[in-house]
């Protein structure tokens, strides 16, 4: 006897690339698709491969990532991360300490959805398990929002402030766009200065930072990079006066010693240009 029994249609891929581009930011289309096909919850649009959650998550909609995981959709650290679930993530990472390396949709760093969160907690967990990459895509995660307190966090460890997005779009001019002022000029300190001097365009980079040395004389020996060896009561003073310490960065990327056209370099390749550094 034949089985009258009727199996459900297959899921369109149609239908399920509409429900994964409303999780992008439209919580009652999400709704009101998921209450008609329940399957939908975690189904996987395979043009992008990517879930409904996945996409919440990487676009930083905590309301609609917080509705299909009441509906039961599992948790990824990708998703805590942005959530800022901080206990979770530790614990996903005690679990299974290669997912600090962890992406989601499109490939994005699960540090990318720290910085969308705004917890420098979670990227200081993600680094210590091994993971941290991604700092300039994060780094647009931390501005859009406003997270002022992560994007300082980036920007010590590393992240460059001029490195664009995927329009093409500088950290500054996500800042100015979405109206963050203190942001922008957080990471831009010299915007407006068509020749910002070195040092402050080596903050910007985040990077450490320091010149010192003796004044140059037009008969004195001429300065080193380092300048002369300190004594046990100080610096040596010069014909013209003490050394003077002219500023000081500290930061977690290098040194750069910079003074009367030398320059060199702790923390990376003497063959480096400065340019590139600074």
């Amino acid at each position: 006897m034949e089985s009258t029994e009727q199996r459900e249609p297959e899921l369109g891929q149609e239908t399920v690339g509409a429900f994964v581009q409303a999780a992008h930011g439209d919580l009652g289309t999400v709704q009101r698709m998921l209450a008609e096909e329940p399957r939908l919850l975690n189904a996987r649009w395979t043009a992008f491969d990517e879930s409904a959650l996945e996409a919440a998550s990487h676009m930083g909609r905590p309301e609609i990532a917080q509705h299909l995981l009441g509906v039961g959709a599992p948790l990824t650290v990708c998703t805590a991360a942005m959530l800022g679930m901080t206990d979770r993530v530790a614990a996903l990472l005690d679990d299974d300490p290669a997912l600090a390396r962890a992406t989601g949709a499109h490939r994005i760093p699960v540090l990318f959805h720290a910085a969308l969160g705004g917890r420098p907690e979670i990227a200081e967990l993600l680094l210590a398990h091994g993971g941290g990459g991604g700092l300039g895509a994060a780094l647009h995660g931390a501005v859009r929002p406003g997270h002022r307190e992560m994007v300082a966090w980036l920007l010590a460890h590393g992240a460059t402030p001029d490195a664009p997005d995927y329009e093409g779009k500088t950290p500054l001019q996500v800042a100015e766009e979405s109206g963050h002022e203190d942001i922008a000029t957080f990471v831009a300190p010299d915007r407006g200065n068509p020749h910002p001097p070195p040092l402050s365009r080596a903050r910007e980079r985040g990077v450490a930072a320091t010149i010192r040395g003796p004044r140059p004389t037009a008969h004195g020996p001429r300065p080193t990079a380092h300048g002369p060896r300190p004594t046990a009561h100080g610096p040596r003073p010069t014909a013209h006066g003490p050394l003077r310490r002219v500023w000081t960065f500290m930061g977690d990327s290098c040194a750069v010693s910079i003074l009367a056209g030398r320059w060199s370099v702790h923390g990376r390749s003497a063959s480096t240009e400065p340019a590139a550094l600074l």
